[in-house]
């Protein structure tokens, strides 16, 4: 590796960094390295950020390699559009910049592609799940100022390995909306004194009983409802609801009784830690903390547990195809459906005081105070990505800043036999306000985008309008194309010649209009 004179302590240090970050890594993709509890912060070492962030593309990369697979299986001409998360942290869509965080010294990109899928994206999750945790406990906060209690209400129902994905959150999202319909439960929520909820899902699999979708709820009621009344009533309508909707077998004694011990779980008083705790255990929130525990949702108790989907990521770089293929059935069933991972009642966050932010906006959001080291060119990206080094080109950022980058650069084009280019040097006020300029041009698009939907969804509530008002018009007049049909024959059937004539002229018109609407209807 060729690497400018008089900088051996940087690259010693780069080296060693390099080497670590991407040796451990792969070691705990692959699943050897030790799990730890899904409660415990992480350590904030320079070596465990680094390590977690190696493992984070690595997986998004497998990721990228299935879904551009499947791109290809179905004949798509760009692959990529199968799914945004084949695209993220891939596909430029301007100048790209290496930043560094004023804060905690991280290194990120701009001008690159953000998915902004919490399903399928192992680094966009990490993002959008700390958010999403800061909103969580705010609500809990929020909650207890108010003089309401947080209560956390789980539930589920009986699944099987022969079930489709699909047909499971269909059921699900039914009998979710069938719950809370109804005199029962507008007197429920009279009685609790019900102000809204926060709903997680959760989608695990086992290779025992299949996908396993399931919510915890944070239930926001009164000081003085009881975890047992709440139970008792949830659990009642539950199981019939469930039983409806064709997600409990009442002829199957084995899950019926299953039902019974499981299928609703509510504890009072919940605190923010012990909800996380939960969502933590059962990987909702993807990896967002460690992705090295991605591998510990496979045990629990001794016992062979559900996997989350990154889980099957992790399983699929490591050479299990049938990983590969349920990650892709995952991820096209929940993009089909628009699932939601965190669910607001309608009106909460305004309450709460939260900002309405989509996944895509949080995915992309910078809060920390940041510079841009320098600007990578065209070529440069296509090295690293080709090369899978864009970890490692972050790494040497926040070890020896831009230098460090050049050096990284220089050695991979040596290893790879190519050309280094004429060096060009960059100052930090050029580079800064290319990256502002990047930035603004971003956020201009992002704008036209965001008003160009909001012009499509109004013009689909005007369609809706027109459609609703054309069905009226056409019921009106079929309507009395039947009433003039009506006389006709009851004139006719009366045998009275007046009124048989009085009735013709009326009726020679409603036949053919009678059968011209009947067609259109």
């Amino acid at each position: 590796m060729k690497l400018p004179p008089g900088n051996h302590t940087l690259q010693k240090q780069l080296s060693d960094a390099q080497s670590e970050a991407s040796g451990a890594a792969r070691n705990a993709v692959l699943g050897t390295v030790a799990k730890s509890s899904p409660t415990c912060e992480p350590s904030t070492g320079a070596f465990d950020r680094r390590l977690i962030r190696a493992e984070r593309y690595a997986l998004t990369s497998e990721a990228r390699r299935l879904l551009l697979n499947e791109g290809r299986r179905q004949g798509l001409k760009w692959q990529h559009k199968i799914h945004r998360t084949a695209g993220c942290m891939y596909i430029p869509h301007g100048k790209i910049h290496v930043h560094q965080s004023c804060e905690h010294g991280h290194a990120f990109y701009s001008g690159v592609q953000v998915c902004g899928s919490i399903w399928g994206c192992p680094i966009c999750a990490a993002k959008i799940s700390e958010r999403r945790r800061q909103e969580v406990e705010q609500s809990v906060d929020w909650a207890y100022e108010s003089g309401l209690q947080p209560m956390m209400v789980t539930l589920t129902f009986p699944h099987q390995r022969t079930d489709d994905l699909g047909g499971l959150l269909d059921k699900q999202r039914e009998a979710l909306k069938r719950l809370r319909k109804g005199r029962v439960w507008d007197l429920a929520k009279q009685r609790w004194q019900f102000q809204g909820l926060v709903r997680a899902l959760e989608i695990t699999h086992s290779e025992r009983n299949g996908w396993h979708p399931h919510t915890h709820e944070l239930w926001f009621v009164s000081p003085e409802t009881t975890a047992g009344d709440v139970k008792t009533t949830v659990m009642k309508r539950w199981k019939r609801i469930c039983q409806d909707v064709g997600l409990l077998d009442p002829k199957n004694e084995q899950s019926w009784r299953a039902f019974d011990v499981r299928a609703v779980d509510v504890k009072a008083w919940c605190s923010a830690g012990e909800y996380l705790a939960k969502a933590d255990d059962a990987k909702h929130w993807g990896v967002d903390r460690e992705m090295s525990k991605a591998s510990s949702k496979g045990t629990k108790n001794g016992k062979r547990s559900g996997r989350h989907p990154f889980r099957l990521l992790a399983e699929s770089l490591d050479g299990s195809e049938r990983a590969g293929q349920l990650y892709v059935d995952f991820i096209q069933k929940v993009t089909e459906r628009r699932v939601r991972a965190l669910f607001f009642s309608p009106g909460l966050k305004g309450r709460i005081g939260i900002d309405d932010q989509t996944d895509e906006e949080l995915a992309e959001e910078q809060r920390d105070e940041a510079v841009a080291l320098g600007q990578l060119t065209a070529d440069d990206w296509r090295l690293i990505r080709r090369l899978g080094r864009q970890s490692a080109v972050l790494d040497a950022a926040e070890v020896g800043g831009w230098n460090a980058i050049v050096m990284l650069l220089a050695g991979l084009r040596d290893a790879e036999g190519i050309e280094q280019p004429e060096a060009k040097q960059q100052t930090p006020e050029a580079a800064q306000q290319a990256a502002d300029e990047t930035a603004a041009a971003r956020q201009q698009e992002r704008q036209e985008q965001a008003a160009a939907q909001s012009a499509g969804r109004d013009l689909d509530a005007a369609l809706a309008r027109v459609r609703e008002q054309s069905a009226s018009v056409h019921q009106a007049m079929l309507a009395d194309a039947q009433e003039r049909l009506e006389a006709f024959q009851l004139a006719e059937a009366s045998g009275g010649r007046e009124a048989t004539e009085g009735s013709k002229g009326a009726c020679s018109l409603a036949r053919p209009q009678l059968g011209q609407l009947r067609l259109t209807d």
